[in-house]
C-alpha cells in the first residue's frame, strides 16, 4: 500500500480539490456557496488582511494517487507565534476515521516544535459537527465572532 504525503497544491490539483469539495456538500451549506473551479483557484492564494505569500501553506494528503485531505495553515497571523487555520477539510469517505484529529494533533506538534504558541481558526456557527470537531481536538471559543454578510464564524484557538 502506499504511504500518504502532503504536497503544495497546484492548479493542477484543481480537479481532485473541486471533487473533494463536492462530496463534502454539507460544508457548503453552512458557508452559502457552491464550489466551482474558479473559486477555489482564488483560495490557492487568498491571505487575510496584512498576511504574505510566503505565510501560507496550502497542501493536500494525497494516498494512493486520491486527495484525501486538505489543510491551509497561515504562519505568524494575525501576529508572531500564532498560526492560523484558513480551511481544513477530509475526504467525505475518510470522515470519523481518525485521519483529521491525528492531522490536527501532528499540525499541532509541529508548530509547537516550530515555536508558535497559539493555533487559531474560525468556523461556520451553524457548522455544529465542525465546532464539535475543533473542540473535540482541544480548541475553545474565544468568544470572538465575524459577520461574514452570508453567515457568521466563531473564531476558536487553542494553545499549543
Amino acid at each position: 500500500m502506499a504511504s500518504a504525503q502532503w504536497l503544495p497544491f497546484t492548479e493542477a490539483h484543481l480537479p481532485a480539490l473541486l471533487k473533494v469539495c463536492l462530496d463534502n456538500g454539507e460544508y457548503y451549506t453552512y458557508i452559502k456557496c457552491t464550489p466551482d473551479t474558479e473559486n477555489l483557484r482564488r483560495e490557492l492564494t487568498a491571505l487575510p488582511p496584512g498576511a504574505r505569500p510566503e505565510q501560507k501553506y496550502f497542501a493536500g494528503r494525497w494516498e494512493a494517487g486520491q486527495l484525501t485531505a486538505l489543510l491551509d495553515v497561515v504562519r505568524d497571523w494575525p501576529r508572531p507565534g500564532v498560526a492560523y487555520i484558513g480551511w481544513f477539510m477530509v475526504a467525505r469517505h475518510l470522515q470519523r476515521s481518525g485521519l483529521g484529529r491525528r492531522t490536527v494533533a501532528r499540525l499541532c506538534e509541529d508548530l509547537k516544535t516550530a515555536g508558535y504558541h497559539t493555533l487559531r481558526l474560525a468556523c461556520a456557527e451553524e457548522n455544529l459537527p465542525g465546532l464539535a470537531f475543533w473542540q473535540s481536538c482541544g480548541f475553545s471559543p474565544t468568544g470572538q465572532r465575524a459577520d461574514l454578510g452570508e453567515y457568521t464564524v466563531a473564531l476558536l484557538e487553542k494553545q499549543l
